[in-house]
């Protein structure tokens, strides 16, 4: 690799410690066969098997088999499965349809992802056999891609929204040479657009995420974009969510609460979402998320779920009333917050 993907190659890191801070301190040496595809062994040279990095830790070859023997195990036990693969009651049908040279790099529910590294090139396509479906189908052109994709997808599985592609925010390019295109929107925030999905038998819920270090990373950012650029904003995936009802001094159809920024919503299209408004602000050092669509008495509020017992006092303070609450999973901290 040149000295331009060694810089890109520690920013990975960099940035998945930034994302994941037992990344570092739980990092481990991983070591691939010396004929391994290059970008490849450099890439997980860098980053090391650690806590954020866990479930896609390549295998070596040898471990990749005697895992998938255990994965076409369970599957030649399907009939359905063994229909769609020929098979006759054993694993061999199932390893006979796999590349000459090939490593599991990541196992679902029903399909395993694998890649074909028969050829020479340096990064070989990621491939994907499902349990029932025949034929194997490519998933995407090249591994390390993807791998940056799945793993910055993990490691902030509870810290993302999604960006405007409508939008004219743009930022500063991150991992040039090792991923098409990324950008850090603002300290600890950042978008990234998925690598070309070659299958077609799937649709990607968000093809444009951005994630971020904290939620308040996000709320900032948020709060410092233009009038222009703040109607693209939308709220948090995950956050802890009360129902307040009725909004009471928060109506956003009658005005704007003292410290937030009011705006309908853009939808994914690029449409203006006159239909709702949605407003972002602070109440002393607590961040919430504010949306009331028109004619409902249900405002939703958004916020960290660290400062629950805040956000009880805050509407405590507004006599407001909560009508329902949506807490976040159990592990929405396991990789940070």
């Amino acid at each position: 690799m040149t000295a331009t993907r060694n810089d890109a190659l520690i920013e990975l890191d960099e940035l998945s410690s930034e994302l994941c801070p037992r990344h570092r301190t739980t990092k481990n040496a991983v070591e691939l066969e010396p004929d391994a595809p290059e970008r490849m062994r450099r890439v997980w040279e860098a980053l090391g098997d650690s806590e954020a990095t866990a479930r896609l830790r390549v295998l070596r070859r040898e471990e990749s088999r005697a895992a998938l023997e255990r994965v076409f195990s369970d599957w030649a036990a399907e009939p359905r499965s063994l229909t769609a693969w020929n098979a006759k009651g054993d694993t061999k049908a199932y390893f006979d349809v796999l590349p000459a040279r090939y490593r599991l790099v990541l196992a679902r529910s029903d399909e395993v992802v694998i890649t074909d590294e028969t050829g020479t090139t340096d990064d070989p396509p990621v491939l994907v056999m499902r349990k029932t479906v025949s034929p194997i189908v490519t998933e995407c052109a090249s591994y390390v891609p993807w791998l940056i994709w799945e793993l910055l997808r993990t490691v902030t599985v509870s810290r993302r929204s999604r960006y405007n592609r409508h939008s004219e925010i743009r930022g500063e390019r991150v991992l040039c040479g090792l991923y098409p295109q990324m950008e850090r929107l603002a300290e600890g925030v950042y978008w990234m657009a998925m690598p070309e999905l070659l299958r077609t038998d799937v649709v990607p819920q968000s093809r444009s995420p951005i994630f971020y270090r904290t939620l308040g990373d996000y709320f900032r950012w948020v709060l410092g974009l233009s009038e222009d650029e703040i109607r693209f904003a939308w709220a948090p995936e995950e956050a802890m969510v009360f129902v307040i009802s009725p909004p009471g001094p928060w109506d956003l159809w009658k005005q704007t609460p003292e410290g937030f920024r009011r705006f309908h919503p853009t939808d994914g299209v690029g449409k203006v979402q006159e239909n709702a408004w949605e407003a972002v602000g602070r109440v002393g050092d607590v961040f919430l998320w504010l949306h009331l669509r028109k004619r409902s008495k249900e405002l939703l509020v958004r916020f960290d779920p660290r400062k629950e017992d805040d956000v009880r006092a805050i509407v405590g303070q507004y006599e407001l009333k909560i009508k329902d609450v949506q807490p976040m999973h159990e592990d929405y901290a396991k990789y940070g917050w």
